[in-house]
């Protein structure tokens, strides 16, 4: 099973597609599953309050099983005091709906995002979706157990991801499209490539990763 832990496009593939509330209203109708947030580049342009309102009623729909992405970026633009107010409340919502799975966007701001995860207690599980980043700082996400979700970034020979790739635990990973071109099956294959290991094994423990995180997710369906 080649799982799309992060997709905007659709696909009847097994995905989780993005709804970015105040930029793409509506759920692709093929994909099997949703994650639905206020992304961080979105805040100047959106009025926030009736977006947590709209958050809140999209949380109610059985097949959206995480919230996100959601997060922080200190390179975008966007007002980073609106950004840190949005991110915190859709915190507060996640633990209001007993969401637990949350996707997270960080971009230069690894530290506050480590403070609001540790602010946010041991029930939430958050994703770093995009990943780069080198051996210490997977080492320290490890330690306040995050979990990553790489993809477009394995074909960079040049990042810091492909070059400390062996540091990210198999237990805490997932592979994702985002936005870009590739098939998942690609995303798949490359890390097999880079990581030295075959397919089968890969999918198996992304499988097993999926139930740790979701429970059996055939009954979220």
């Amino acid at each position: 099973m080649y799982f799309d832990f992060h997709t905007h496009k659709s696909s009847s593939n097994p995905s989780v597609f993005n709804i970015r509330l105040g930029h793409e209203q509506n759920a692709s109708p093929a994909n099997p599953f949703y994650s639905v947030g206020i992304h961080p580049w979105d805040v100047d342009n959106i009025d926030v309050e009736a977006q947590l309102i709209l958050l809140r009623q999209e949380l109610e729909k059985k097949k959206i099983i995480a919230l996100g992405e959601i997060g922080l970026d200190k390179v975008f633009g966007t007002n980073l005091v609106l950004q840190q107010h949005v991110f915190d409340k859709q915190i507060e919502i996640a633990n209001e709906y007993h969401r637990k799975v949350l996707i997270i966007h960080c971009v230069k701001s690894y530290e506050e995002i480590l403070k609001a995860r540790q602010k946010a207690g041991k029930n939430q599980i958050w994703v770093l979706h995009g990943f780069n980043g080198g051996e210490a700082l997977i080492k320290q996400l490890v330690k306040a157990n995050f979990y990553f979700s790489i993809g477009a970034t394995l074909f960079n020979p040049k990042s810091r991801l492909v070059k400390n790739l062996q540091f990210i635990p198999p237990e805490r990973l997932f592979l994702e499209t985002d936005d870009s071109n590739l098939s998942i099956k690609q995303v798949f294959d490359q890390f097999a490539l880079l990581r030295k290991m075959d397919s089968a094994s890969i999918q198996q423990q992304i499988r097993s990763n999926l139930t740790d995180v979701f429970g059996d997710i055939a009954e979220v369906t």
